[in-house]
Formats: structure tokens, sequence, C-alpha cells
């Protein structure tokens, strides 16, 4: 759950005058101790063993034990070691900053090319699969954030929308953001759950992390699902483990995780260091605690050049028994939809539109919650009943999905265009709004709008 931020540099280099190179001594060791004991204070989730750490570091700055080191790299294995050593958090480092060219870049350029790696290893979706089986397989290498990152997961969990199992490897993801673990998860439960939550000392602040009702596809909300993990596992690629592994949603199959589950950020102490902070902590709602320094146990344990090995037996009997009875139920969802649509649209006719309306609701909420309708089947089932002229009807699927998928552009603009035909002219500018919040370009609702 690593939360990237930079502190702007000037704050902390105006104390002093930079050099050329760096020079070991008691006043390089002296400057990043006080900058390092000085942002531990101030952003450590813990402020006791903040203060535990400023007096170790302190005393063995008095001992001279730091101006011995040679490199900056010994200086800044020592300080690793020595907060690690009070505060077991795997997440604190201390490490050296690099002063290559590319550290002499504007910002926008960095930017530009951090993106640009990101894109080039497709946002960490490194292999999509359909196995023999019709085992989903998807080896995800980190959790990156943003809509270019969102697309990649919608990408790769479509291509895996039918399958009978899913397999997420995740024996090489060291971590990310935990917005896409949250994007990811919401594809594996069928209601809204809260699944992770963080606290912030420093702006005494939690931030909660419910599953999301906008994704696009279909949901795998009843698939077996298996997690594979290693010693390698660490930070958001364990919170997705332990978001799993706690609502008993998946199997999870190979080594004890790494046990990092602090958020934080990076912070330069001086022009030649810079340490990565935890500012923050997990707090899972099912056990109030997190995987801190413990990591997490697999409920199947086997090396991790095994686990896949191991999984895939297991995903082919899971598959097959999910076969076995997916056929009735979906056919019942599906019917039950279709006879509570069709109830629906008689009582609209009878001149009932209130009843007519909660029989709707009623139906949609059931057949959501069952996997028979999602976004798209939201958008298709009320483009249907606006072709017949049915607009109560239609205006109400697509209210109901618009409700459910709050960012789907394209269901807002089908809720609008229905809206229109109905003649509720306020309420479809309303939506063409929304849209323009969401996004900007859309050049359909922009053009909406100025035709008013």
């Amino acid at each position: 759950m690593t939360i990237l931020k930079t502190l702007p540099s000037f704050l902390l280099l105006a104390t002093f005058i930079p050099a050329q190179s760096w020079q070991p001594g008691p006043e390089s060791s002296a400057r990043v101790v006080t900058s390092l004991t000085e942002l531990m204070r101030a952003n450590y989730i813990f402020l006791d063993k903040a203060e535990l750490c400023a007096e170790r570091l302190r005393a063995k700055l008095a001992a001279g034990e730091y101006d011995r080191v040679k490199t900056r790299q010994d200086l800044a294995r020592m300080l690793t070691e020595d907060l690690q050593a009070v505060t077991r958090d795997l997440h604190l480092r201390v490490r050296p900053r690099q002063r290559d060219q590319s550290q002499a870049l504007p910002a926008e350029v960095l930017q530009r090319q951090r993106r640009e790696r990101d894109r080039q290893g497709n946002y960490g979706f490194l292999k999509t699969e359909i196995m023999p089986g019709n085992l989903g397989y998807l080896d995800l290498r980190g959790f990156s954030s943003g809509p270019a990152a969102s697309r990649a997961a919608e990408s790769a969990m479509g291509m895996l929308a039918n399958c009978d199992a899913f397999i997420l490897d995740l024996r090489m993801n060291g971590g990310g953001s935990p917005e896409m673990v949250q994007f990811l998860c919401s594809y594996l439960f069928a209601e809204r759950v809260l699944i992770n939550s963080l606290y912030y000392r420093a702006r005494d602040e939690q931030r909660d992390y419910w599953t999301r009702d906008d994704i696009s596809g279909r949901k795998l909300s009843d698939v077996p699902v298996f997690v594979l993990t290693s010693k390698r596992t660490f930070s958001a690629a364990e919170e997705c483990t332990y978001n799993l592994k706690t609502r008993r949603r998946a199997v999870i199959i190979g080594e004890n995780t790494g046990g990092g589950a602090h958020p934080g950020g990076s912070f330069d102490l001086d022009e030649w260091f810079t340490a990565f902070i935890a500012t923050g902590r997990a707090i899972n709602p099912v056990t109030r605690i997190n995987w801190e320094g413990t990591g997490i146990a697999p409920d199947v344990a086997v090396p991790a050049d095994r686990a896949l090995k191991r999984a895939i037996p297991l995903a082919r009997a899971a598959a097959e028994a999910y076969r076995s009875e997916l056929p009735s139920w979906q056919e019942d969802a599906q019917s039950a939809l279709d006879a509570g649509l069709e109830s629906a649209q008689r009582t609209f006719e009878s001149g009932d539109p209130e009843a007519a309306q909660a029989i709707l609701r009623r139906n949609l909420e059931f057949a959501r919650a069952h996997g028979a309708l999602d976004r798209d089947g939201f958008e298709l089932r009320g483009a249907e009943y606006m072709e017949l002229g049915e607009l109560e009807m239609a205006m109400g699927i697509l209210g109901f999905g618009v409700a459910s998928h709050d960012q789907s552009v394209e269901l807002r603009l089908a809720y609008a265009e229905s809206l229109e035909q109905a003649g509720e002219d306020e309420q479809a500018v309303k939506e063409y709004e929304r849209i323009l919040d969401i996004s900007p370009e859309n050049e359909e609702a922009a053009a909406a709008l100025r035709s008013r």
C-alpha cells in the first residue's frame, strides 16, 4: 500500500550549503539524523516508536558510530537497520538519493518517464490467460493507479469474465496503490463490502475502502478464487491477499508473505538521502488488525515456485463444481428478472406508477445481487425499452443502473437520452453536467448542453 509523496527539497535544504560531493563525518551524519528524527516524529504512524527511534539514532550519533562509515550506502544501511530494529517495520528505509543526470531533469519530464515505464509494463498486468479447464490466470506484478491502469485492469478482467475459477498470482508483486486493490477486489464481491481502512496519525484521518459499484464488465463474484503468494508478496499485494482471506473469498497458496501493512511515502532528508516513512496503518474490518511484521500465512503452504502447480488441480476441481451448479442458477436468475420486468411493465400500463417502480426496483436489486445484471446489462435492457417506447421502464432501469455505476459515462448518456425523450429536460441537463464532471472531454454531453 505504498502512497508516494515527496516533500519539496528546498524546505529541507535551506539549512545547509550543498556540497559538490558527499563527505562522511560528524556534520553530514548529524544533518541526516536530525532531519530523519524530525520527520519521523511528525509523520510516522506510531509516535511512541518514533521517539524510541530518535533516542536510538541520537545515542549512536553521539557515540560517533555513524561517522565511521565510508559510503552513503553504508550510512543508509545502518540507519535502516536501526529504524527497523526499533519498529520491526519493513517499510521504513533510508536510501541514497540518485544524483545522476536524470535527477536534474524537470519534474514533468521525470513524471512522463514514470508514466511511460508504467505503460510499457502494462501497469503491472503482466499476463492474462485462460488455462485448460477454463481457469482464469492473472500474473499481476504491481498495483498501479490512474485511469490508464484502470483500463488495463478492465481489459484483463474482461478477458477472464467467463472463467470457472480464478488464479491471481501475486508472488512477484511488491505492492502499490490501495485504489487498485479496491478496484480489483470489486470484481470479486457481489455486494458492496468494506475491505480495508487506512488510518493516518499526522492528520488524524481514516479512509475506508469499499468495493466499487462502477466497474465495467461481468463480476467474478461467485467464481472460486485462488491467490498465489511468496515471501516477496508485500504491502498492497498483501492487502489484497488479506482482504480476500479474511472474507473467506479465496484460498491462499504458497509462502508466508513479507509483512508490510503500513502505507507511507518518500521524504527527502537532504540532497544526499531520502527515507520511506510509514505514515498510516491498515485496519481490516473483520480482524480489526493487520499483517504488519507477521505477514499472511497461506492456507496451503508450498514453496513459491511450486504454488501454481499446486493450485491448478485445486482450481480445476473447484471449476468443475462451479459448472455443475451454474446453468440452473443462471437460468433461474435471468428468468426471475424477465418475469419481474414484465410485472413492472404491466403495472405501469395499469396506471399505478408508484407500485410499478417498487416492483421494478425490487427485481433490479435482486438481479444485480445475483449477477444477472451488470453495467452493460443495464444499458442493454434500458435501450430495449427505449426502442419499444416504454420510457418509464427505460428510465427506471437506466436510473437504477446509474445509481449502481456512478462513474459510467455510457450509462449516464443513455439515461439522459431517456429523460429527454420523456420530456424531463431539467433532469437531463443535470445528467449531462454530471457526465462532464466525470469526463470533461465528452463531446456528446457538451453538444447536448450547447444545444439548449
